[in-house]
């Protein structure tokens, strides 16, 4: 007869699964989702983190790692690839920083990859200049420090990099002052969030999979915002503007901001011709 105090492999998977979910928390699903489905992509996304997360010095997770908002950029998986939303960074999230000040309960766990190659790092700074650079409302990238990449609390992220600047946001909120009356956000913006930290050589379908699963409830993700179209235009207008001294030709201002935009975008045929 088998001794029944033998260690279960499956019984202590399970374990380290149901210990993963509650630390990973369950996102809010949109009114329409298809519960099963989810339940299945967040059983997936509990096996992921629970096998490609990065161990400490003693060979085990930590549960949660505090890492310091310079360090943080956004993840190339996060959403497929398409830039942060201005209007959710700060209508909703610096907005609320104001209003409500920062709760630490009201968010769950960041989930960021931790990269340690050249190549990563370099393919980490170079996403996230992209679309930030030049467009007001983003906090600045610094490249000799980034090297995470988050692929779920990414505009959080960011509102805590903004407040670390101490940013008045587009909406005129003085993040400097908010950061002075609130010690909790004080804390973030100084130390940084938490984290469960992956390692660089999480499967791509797997950051896919995590990223998906966490942002299923933010419809208001545009691929990319009229705000931030309109953004990008007057930036590179300018641009040109001083370059001709004061004259701009439709063709060439086409191209540069479709060059400059985070996704594909393609000129209409009448831009084109007019430029060459």
């Amino acid at each position: 007869m088998a001794d029944s105090k033998l260690a279960n492999p499956n019984r202590d998977l399970d374990n380290h699964l149901v210990a993963m979910a509650k630390l990973m928390g369950k996102p809010q699903a949109p009114a329409n989702a298809n519960r099963e489905a989810l339940g299945k992509l967040g059983h997936e996304v509990a096996t992921f983190l629970q096998e490609w997360r990065e161990l400490s010095e003693d060979g085990e997770p930590p549960a949660l790692v505090r890492i310091p908002p310079d360090e943080v950029g956004v993840c190339p998986r996060n959403r497929g690839g398409a830039p942060p939303n201005l209007q959710v960074l700060h209508k909703r999230i610096t907005a609320s920083f104001e209003k409500h000040g920062y709760d630490p309960s009201r968010h769950l766990p960041c989930i960021v990859v931790h990269y340690k190659s050249e190549k990563g790092r370099k393919d980490l700074v170079s996403f996230n200049q992209k679309w930030s650079e030049g467009r007001v409302g983003f906090p600045k990238v610094n490249p000799k420090k980034m090297r995470y990449g988050t692929l779920a609390g990414s505009h959080l992220t960011l509102a805590v990099r903004c407040t670390l600047e101490r940013m008045v946001t587009p909406q005129k909120v003085d993040l400097g002052k908010v950061r002075d009356d609130d010690p909790k956000l004080a804390k973030v913006a100084d130390q940084g969030l938490e984290y469960i930290i992956l390692q660089e050589e999480t499967p791509l379908d797997a950051q896919d999979k995590i990223s998906s699963w966490r942002n299923q409830g933010q419809h208001s993700n545009l691929v990319f915002h009229e705000f931030e179209m309109t953004q990008a235009i007057l930036d590179v207008a300018k641009k040109h503007a001083l370059k001709g001294k004061g004259k701009v030709e439709v063709g060439p201002l086409a191209g540069a901001v479709m060059r400059s935009a985070p996704v594909t975008l393609t000129p209409h045929r009448s831009l084109i011709a007019r430029g060459s």
